[in-house]
């Protein structure tokens, strides 16, 4: 991540029938310095079907920015999407990015979770600082490529 502040970011996805429950979050310095673990216990672990251990146990708030977005399909063609917020926070990013991620991965709904720092958090007409908003956009990235990977092993 290109904003020093905010190396490490966690993603939990869950697959549900076609939907996707999505939190996302700041992860501890300690996991994001932590050393890579050994590839050949992490195929092992992979093989087993067994979590990965990790160095440190995160803590975060499900319903810090809360949101749902949802398809509307016409035929095999998406026709529109909405979305509303589940928990109001004052920055309100979980809607905009659940939509686009309804939007881009073709599902019927999305919710979606973020635990973000205060200084990622848009409030009002206040612009964020541009290493903050370039921080943001990488976020959205990795947890479209996140969701992508948990529906592709959900299959």
């Amino acid at each position: 991540m290109p904003c020093a502040p905010f190396r490490a970011f966690a993603v939990q996805c869950t697959v549900l029938d076609n939907t996707l429950l999505v939190w996302c979050g700041a992860a501890p310095s300690s996991l994001a310095d932590a050393e890579e673990d050994d590839e050949e216990i992490v195929q092992a672990m992979r093989d087993a079907g067994r979590a990965l251990p990790r160095a440190a146990a995160l803590n975060g708030r499900l319903t810090a920015d809360w949101a749902v977005a949802m398809n509307r399909v016409c035929g095999k063609n998406i026709a529109d999407v909405t979305g509303t917020q589940l928990y109001e926070h004052q920055s309100a990013m979980a809607i905009a990015m659940a939509q686009r991620l309804a939007t881009k991965l073709e599902i019927a709904q999305v919710l979606l979770s973020l635990d973000l720092p205060e200084q990622l958090c848009t409030a009002g007409i206040v612009p964020l600082a541009p290493e903050h908003a370039r921080a943001l956009q990488c976020l959205e990235l990795g947890i479209r490529r996140a969701c992508s990977m948990a529906l592709g092993s959900s299959t």
